[in-house]
């Protein structure tokens, strides 16, 4: 997945989890991720690495709606 398709994916599954444009921006850029190594998506999906970012939010979201 190329950087840019990547960023489109990351941002529509990151406003299913947060449901606020405003906050998923601010995630996006800010918001360091542990199981990315401390870095925020923003940096993973620059460096190659949007399917872990993906990945990251499909679990998020399986886990809201498991629980």
């Amino acid at each position: 997945m190329t950087p840019p398709v990547a960023e489109r994916r990351v941002l529509e599954l990151a406003v299913s989890v947060v449901n606020d444009p405003m906050q998923v921006e601010a995630w996006y850029s800010s918001d360091p991720i542990a199981v990315l190594g401390g870095r925020t998506a923003q940096t993973a999906v620059a460096a190659g690495d949007g399917n872990e970012v993906v990945s990251f939010l499909l679990n998020v979201l399986c886990l809201e709606r498991a629980g």
